[in-house]
């Protein structure tokens, strides 16, 4: 039996409640005279002091900045202040002017190593070892309290917006609230969050029927984002708010830009996971960032019918026998969808094949009868009825355990009647 594609599937709603609108651009930037390797587009082995490249073809070798800065979009207020914290460090006669960085992807492309490259592999590799501890949190109480950021009625609007609506989505597998409490309560105090916010709010209400006026508020956010986050991640202290700063613009990209190369936008937020050591043992922010990046990144894996970036072996999870919580049974179903996708498109073995099939009945026969759903009202046509389900993460994870059972279709056992009935939710 064929496969059926998971484009066909139209999984998109699992990442957003609102669909999504083309666009995208590219950067490319110069230095002074000097053209670099990256903006020539040739790739460069970084040999000192010439360059393979430049060597052979003659060219002054000008190495690539760490990250390419931008005085694009600054708010009037602080103009001056921000455009000599964004311009270059070189004498001011030579100094040129940057294009505007145009994605998350144009920041980290050059950034950080390649997620494919064997460093990353070594990366992923080196998280399987810390199965045994929890990745420490970055995010620390600070001695004394932060000042807060001005806020405008505007801006006000639009963290309304955001809590009431996308954050609630973000956090359907946390119960702890950390995209509805303490994104909103750290934007107050970080103006890196507050824009990533600010923005995400205005692209979403961009996609209502009378949402063009916001079209102007959401670019305006966005590129003040981009820069403040290129700010931050220059800066050696510790990045407590850069993961979810990418999470968010990452997800404004996602609404921008309707094509297939969905992965490109989360590859920063796949490097800042790796090179931190983030996983699913991690706390707060960052445990509520990596599950989140990690349904992106189904939703992806199955767009494109390929195995995952980060296998689930090296999720670093720990789950505990009768659980019970809503949002921890969804992640533990994430963890066995995740593991589908690999075992289906990598050409998974017969042994990791009973081992998944054992933990997915396992799952289904520890749920209780609330998480399953409970139908009323009869049937509605086609042998369907009404379900209701006590808690959204509850109904969410269904949802999942659908599309789990698809991906599994093409093996016989999930196909014969015994098992179906044994192991299919009511409709």
């Amino acid at each position: 039996m064929t496969m059926p594609r998971p484009r066909d599937l139209n999984p998109s709603f699992l990442v957003s409640p609102i669909c999504k609108q083309r666009g995208s651009i590219f950067l490319i930037s110069t230095t002074g005279l000097a053209f670099t390797c990256k903006a020539r587009h040739t790739r460069c082995d970084e040999k000192k002091p010439v360059c393979s490249n430049c060597e052979r073809l003659g060219l002054q070798c000008r190495a690539s900045e760490f990250i390419t800065r931008s005085a694009w979009c600054l708010p009037e207020d602080d103009s001056s202040r921000q455009q000599e914290n964004f311009t270059s460090t070189g004498d001011s006669q030579d100094a040129h002017p940057f294009g505007p960085p145009t994605s998350t992807w144009d920041i980290f492309r050059s950034s950080l190593p390649d997620p494919n490259s064997s460093d990353s592999a070594q990366a992923s590799s080196v998280s399987s070892s810390q199965a045994l501890s929890p990745a420490t949190p970055l995010l620390t109480l600070p001695a004394a309290p932060q000042p807060t950021v001005p806020l405008n009625s505007e801006m006000v609007y639009l963290l309304n917006t955001y809590r009431s609506g996308i954050a609630a989505w973000m956090d359907v597998f946390d119960h702890n609230c950390t995209y509805q409490r303490v994104v909103c309560q750290r934007a107050l105090v970080s103006e890196l969050l507050l824009r990533c916010v600010c923005a995400f709010a205005a692209k979403q209400l961009c996609l209502l029927p009378s949402g063009e006026i916001w079209t102007s508020v959401a670019t305006k956010y966005y590129s003040q984002s981009l820069n403040l986050l290129i700010k931050q991640l220059n800066n050696p202290e510790p990045q407590s708010d850069a993961l979810t700063a990418v999470m968010l613009l990452s997800s404004f990209e996602m609404l921008m830009d309707q094509s297939q190369d969905h992965r490109r936008h989360y590859e920063g937020a796949m490097k800042l996971i790796r090179t931190q050591g983030i996983s699913a043992r991690s706390i707060g922010l960052d445990r509520a960032n990596f599950w989140i990046w990690i349904r992106h990144e189904i939703i992806v894996a199955l767009w494109n019918e390929s195995p995952l970036q980060l296998s689930p072996k090296y999720w670093n999870i720990s789950w505990r026998e009768g659980e019970t919580e809503e949002d921890v049974l969804g992640h533990q179903l994430l963890w066995l969808v995740g593991r589908a996708i690999d075992w289906s498109y990598a050409n998974g073995t017969s042994a990791e094949y009973q081992d998944l099939t054992n933990d997915v009945e396992r799952w289904y026969a520890g749920l209780s009868p609330s998480f399953r759903g409970v139908p009323f009202g009869g049937s509605i046509g086609d042998g369907l009825s009404m379900v209701h389900f006590a808690v959204p993460a509850a109904a969410a994870a269904m949802i999942w355990y659908h599309l789990l059972r698809i991906v599994l279709y093409t093996v016989p056992i999930f196909r014969d009647p015994t098992y179906l009935l044994k192991n299919t939710p009511p409709r």
